[in-house]
């Protein structure tokens, strides 16, 4: 793996400031030195040493810029912190990291993701030919064991896709029901879109010959294939779901590509983190991120991906 010099790396994305204030008075440094790889600014008028991470998430961070570079660019390339870690015991036999020391960075990285997707959620609207789904991402194993928690619970998925564009919205549901379901739908497609789905009865009335759509009384137009029959209808093959089907292939595949055994709300907001957005827009929301004060109370955000 080619990594660029950290100071420009860093420089260029605007994580390491070119200029930085005094904390005393204010005055904008443009002076700075380095001190163990660590970029300091220094006020002639107050005598102050600033270091370039002061009032940041990493103004306690230990680690050096040339470490931290690497661990962005590994987290930018799908991989793990195990990878991260092989690589700086095989590549950077002088600058060790432990992986609990890697896998608390990548923790930051992760859920600075997580509060884009939130962001993302509470204002993203899909619009045109739209395919919808559920998919089951993880089956619990059944144990008469007592005392015995797992990591990863059973949780389903519900997801839109447009089919002209790359974008979706996944959002884990703790029920699959009419209320739950549908009041997602009509947050995140606009009305008048064309809905594509099987025949699941929150969608389609199956008991009445021939069935009837339920998503069409909300201002949608509607067309569904039943997947006891077939994928592709027969006469009108533009009706199918295989667009959504072929995400939740590439969300499956990422979790065992990158061998993610963490919770699922973070899994599904890195995978569209990394699927949606370019290398440079990616950075900038992280570099965003890391410049903040302190991260926000990942415990309510949970609660916002739940439909």
């Amino acid at each position: 793996m080619d990594f660029k010099h950290s100071t420009s790396f860093l420089e260029s994305c605007e994580l390491v400031p070119r200029a930085k204030k005094c904390k005393k008075c204010q005055k904008m440094l443009l002076s700075f030195h380095f001190s163990e790889g660590q970029k300091y600014f220094w006020c002639k008028f107050c005598s102050l040493e600033i270091y370039w991470a002061y009032e940041t998430i990493l103004e306690r961070a230990k680690i050096s810029s040339t470490q931290l570079e690497i661990l962005l660019q590994i987290f930018l390339n799908k991989q793990t912190a195990k990878d991260a870690y092989i690589h700086f015991s095989i590549g950077f036999s002088q600058e060790i990291l432990s992986l609990n020391t890697i896998r608390r960075y990548f923790s930051i990285f992760s859920y600075i993701v997580l509060e884009f997707y939130c962001r993302q959620l509470k204002t993203k609207m899909l619009f045109g030919d739209i395919e919808i789904d559920e998919t089951h991402l993880f089956r619990e194993k059944p144990s008469f064991a007592p005392y015995r928690n797992y990591q990863l619970s059973d949780i389903w998925l519900f997801g839109l896709k447009e089919r002209k564009t790359k974008e979706f919205i996944v959002v884990p549901v703790k029920s699959r029901d009419e209320a739950t379901l549908i009041k997602i739908l009509l947050r995140h497609a606009r009305v008048k879109s064309t809905i594509y789905s099987d025949c699941y009865s929150v969608y389609v009335n199956n008991h009445t010959f021939p069935k009837k759509s339920k998503i069409m009384t909300y201002g949608c137009c509607h067309h569904f294939v039943n997947h006891r029959i077939e994928f592709i209808n027969q006469i009108f093959d533009d009706i199918h779901t295989n667009g959504i089907e072929s995400l939740w292939s590439e969300l499956k595949n990422f979790i065992r590509q990158t061998n993610t055994k963490t919770l699922y709300f973070l899994i599904i907001a890195r995978f569209y983190f990394h699927k949606t957005l370019s290398q440079e827009q990616q950075i900038k929301i992280l570099v965003r991120g890391l410049q903040q004060k302190q991260l926000e109370d990942y415990s309510k955000l949970e609660n916002l991906l739940f439909g």
